[in-house]
């Protein structure tokens, strides 16, 4: 995956984002992290779209103070770094400032782990 920015779509009332990657018929959802889902197509289980729960919150920790739900629709652009073969990436921007976070690789999801 190459530098693609984009503006998500935020959903206000949930506090959700989702970053579409590219278009194709999502075939399963995958929880990464708590806060992230990614739908997968069904051809080479490549990334569909991102999804990310609880958005300000989660902005608010990565970028260690409050990002309120105005900022995020309003100024919010997602961005994917060059590939690292070592780690999945998104980037932020808010304005002039940059963050990326390291989705993590090895997840238990709370909800499979209690099955």
């Amino acid at each position: 995956m190459g530098f693609l920015m984009q503006k998500p779509v935020y959903d206000l009332k949930s506090d959700s984002i989702y970053f579409k990657i590219r278009s194709g018929k999502v075939y399963e959802s995958m929880e990464l992290s708590s806060h992230i889902l990614v739908d997968l197509s069904l051809r080479n289980n490549s990334i569909i779209g991102i999804e990310i729960l609880g958005a300000s919150i989660f902005l608010s920790s990565l970028t260690s103070r409050k990002i309120d739900k105005d900022t995020i629709k309003n100024r919010l652009l997602i961005y994917l770094p060059p590939e690292d073969k070592e780690e999945v990436k998104l980037g932020f921007s808010l304005g002039n400032e940059k963050y990326v976070y390291a989705i993590p690789k090895l997840y238990t999801s709370p909800i499979v782990a209690g099955c």
